[in-house]
């Protein structure tokens, strides 16, 4: 089992070949952010997945695949 931080970086090289961007939080968590992920795209800058850092590393995952 990969720990946190190797899956983590191994999901960002995925969505960067894809040309997207991961951003982890780095707020307090509140209603409009709750401390996970959040997914960008490269080019336009426009949140694709996550617009409230809604995303744990299985969602993430699940993007790339689909």
């Amino acid at each position: 089992m990969l720990n946190t931080k190797t899956r983590e970086n191994r999901l960002r090289r995925r969505l960067a070949k894809m040309g997207y961007l991961l951003r982890k939080s780095r707020e307090a968590i509140s209603l409009d952010n709750f401390g996970h992920y959040m997914i960008i795209d490269g080019y336009t800058g426009c949140i694709s997945a996550g617009s409230r850092f809604d995303l744990n590393l299985d969602e993430v995952e699940q993007f790339i695949t689909e």
